[in-house]
């Protein structure tokens, strides 16, 4: 029997949930709350092998995040099923991050949802396909961005990063000669090269490029 505490704050939603899956003979809704407080402490009362937890609870787009992760921290083995209707990739990453077994979207069908249920029972992932997509998207940009990264950094050299980085923090030319201790004349050269190699026009392209990329977000 697979023991289940519903989490919802919207009375009908929770009541449509609990119709979907009440006369399935392997499982059991044990509780339903409606607050990050209230699951929570359900949860560690009655140790339940599935929580279906809404990720906006109350006044907090985030409730379900805060209570899976204080429940996941005192109930390892519990299996936590998020219920949105978000499917952008914060909500989404933040609730992985939380420790989350599934993210299905409230437009999931009958079927789907105690397919889902049974399936994180016994160990396995379950991902609505729009949110996959999504992450799948998300992977493959960062994934690009980071292959542009090391491209730049692979073309530059040391000081020519140097001059880059400072000229991403909106320093003239005279300034950053002064913090590099170098000419003009030398920050013009390296300039000249950095905008060459990026294929870039001139530095406000040079500027915005770095950005996009947070080229410079760990120095």
């Amino acid at each position: 029997m697979i023991r289940i505490l519903i989490v919802e704050d919207y009375q009908i939603i929770r009541k449509g949930i609990i119709s979907s899956i009440v006369k399935e003979s392997d499982i059991e809704i044990v509780a339903e709350e409606d607050t990050t407080e209230q699951a929570v402490e359900r949860a560690l009362e009655l140790k339940p092998d599935v929580i279906l937890m809404d990720l906006k609870l109350g006044d907090d787009d985030y409730g379900g995040v805060t209570a899976a992760t204080r429940i996941k921290e005192k109930l390892e083995n519990v299996k936590i099923l998020i219920l949105s209707f978000y499917d952008d990739i914060d909500h989404i990453t933040r609730s992985i991050e939380a420790g989350v077994d599934g993210y299905l979207l409230k437009d999931v069908n009958k079927e789907d949802l105690i397919r889902a249920i049974r399936d994180i029972y016994d160990g396995k992932s379950v991902i609505h396909p729009t949110v996959a997509n999504k992450m799948m998207k998300q992977m493959a940009s960062r994934e690009k961005k980071d292959r542009k990264k090391n491209q730049i950094n692979s073309l530059l050299s040391t000081r020519e990063k140097e001059v880059y980085q400072l000229l991403t923090k909106g320093l003239c030319n005279k300034d950053i000669a002064a913090k590099l201790f170098i000419s003009e004349a030398t920050v013009k050269a390296h300039i000249s090269s950095i905008l060459r190699k990026l294929k870039v026009s001139d530095r406000t392209q040079a500027v915005i490029a770095a950005l996009r990329l947070n080229l410079f977000e760990d120095s």
